[in-house]
């Protein structure tokens, strides 16, 4: 039997202390299996990296991961399906925010121009269109060009999408039938960026 020895405890018990019986178990079993299979993993990571399988996303490089329902493009990837663990999305680099709406998906890049993916029913992405599904990133119009108007916050909707400019002002667009664009109109969606009213500057 290990050495043990006993303390008082303040309520007036022992506290044993010592050697665990155990101890040999972890050391000379649990220990060793704990080590194999992180080596099994590392092998398999390392297996599949060699195979050209996408290792998992990685947030620190400034791209932007999706993942769950595919079925308008909303993931960004230009594949067909969903996921269920993330995936990251294609061309994009210096992502500084993501906005996800019912279908399509956001991102504010660095320079302060918009990306935006997935469904186009209501001209929610912002690049002039509004039919098809985007499956991969478009500039939004207006947005696209480090030259044009920085934005600094995004949001989306179920089908339509604003933007906080640097200069204080707000743009929107997509869906518009109750007025969520805040242009002063209704039953008229815009596919390219249009001011909110009463924004002058924030």
């Amino acid at each position: 039997m290990p050495p043990r020895a006993a303390i008082p405890a303040p309520n007036g018990g022992l506290i044993r202390q010592g050697r665990s019986p155990w101890a040999p178990l972890a050391r000379n079993v649990l220990l060793p299996l704990l080590a194999a299979l992180v080596t099994s993993f590392i092998a398999a990571f390392s297996q599949e990296a060699r195979a050209g399988v996408p290792p998992p996303c990685d947030l620190q490089s400034e791209t932007a991961c999706a993942w769950g329902s595919d079925g308008f493009g909303q993931l960004g990837n230009g594949a067909d399906g969903g996921s269920n663990v993330p995936d990251q999305v294609d061309a994009l680099t210096g992502v500084v925010a993501v906005a996800g709406g019912g279908n399509h998906s956001l991102a504010l890049l660095a320079d302060g121009t918009l990306r935006a993916w997935g469904s186009d029913s209501d001209g929610q992405l912002g690049n002039g269109a509004t039919t098809g599904n985007q499956p991969t990133p478009v500039a939004v119009s207006g947005f696209a060009l480090p030259s044009d108007p920085d934005v600094v916050a995004i949001a989306a909707g179920y089908a339509h999408s604003l933007a906080l400019l640097a200069d204080g002002t707000l743009r929107a667009w997509g869906y518009d039938f109750s007025g969520q664009l805040g242009d002063g109109g209704t039953n008229r969606s815009h596919s390219t960026p249009v001011p909110v009213s009463g924004f002058a500057s924030l």
